[in-house]
């Protein structure tokens, strides 16, 4: 169905609520999960030098997580004031 409004003050809002930490978090996650698998190659092959850059890359992705976190907290603390 068509709907048109002559105010657009009427429209619905089809925004998408988006806070801002939550780019963070996911690249978090994904960094955190490469990190892992980087690591366990690491074990599977005995390399301590990629076990450690994969212990790194996961412990930035919990970093990242966090930092994201506290992001969208702040933000919906500011959005209800």
């Amino acid at each position: 169905m068509d709907r048109r409004y002559d105010n657009d003050d009427l429209r619905p809002d089809t925004t998408p609520d988006t806070n801002p930490g939550t780019g963070d978090e996911l690249k978090g996650k994904l960094d955190e999960l490469g990190g892992k698998v980087e690591k366990t190659a690491g074990n599977v092959v005995n390399d301590r030098d990629m076990q450690t850059k994969g212990t790194m890359k996961e412990m930035k992705g919990k970093a990242e997580q966090a930092k994201g976190t506290v992001e969208n907290k702040v933000d919906d603390l500011t959005d209800d004031g």
